[in-house]
């Protein structure tokens, strides 16, 4: 498991199970699209792009309660500070992180019921 808490979410939700699905739809539309950016913005040597990428992909990451969140903040961290010496490796393992929690989002949300896809 990746440290995504669907449960803590739902909950924090009301357990509104129309809501839940369309965030986990969102993410799961929005994410991969985020992921993109935030490569383009590191063979760029984009810092502000890459800050950026990284700062809305934190919170997407933050409705599941991902500990990808932090990797995230981290690596928003590095763009504002022009520091890429590590950035490449930290995008690695948040990459590795998300598709984990995407995974993770598609079957403990959208593998429950009749619109799962």
């Amino acid at each position: 498991m990746t440290g995504c808490d669907v449960r803590k979410f739902s909950e924090r939700i009301g357990n509104d199970e129309t809501l839940l699905r369309e965030v986990a739809d969102i993410f799961l539309e929005e994410t991969p699209k985020l992921l993109a950016r935030l490569q383009q913005a590191l063979v760029a040597r984009d810092t502000a792009a890459l800050e950026r990428a990284a700062h809305s992909l934190k919170g997407e990451l933050a409705y599941f309660g991902s500990m990808a969140a932090d990797q995230a903040r981290e690596v928003e961290r590095m763009g504002r500070e022009n520091d890429l010496a590590e950035t490449p490796g930290m995008v690695m393992r948040l990459e590795a992180e998300v598709a984990s929690l995407m995974e993770a989002v598609r079957r403990d949300v959208r593998g429950k019921g009749a619109h799962a896809g």
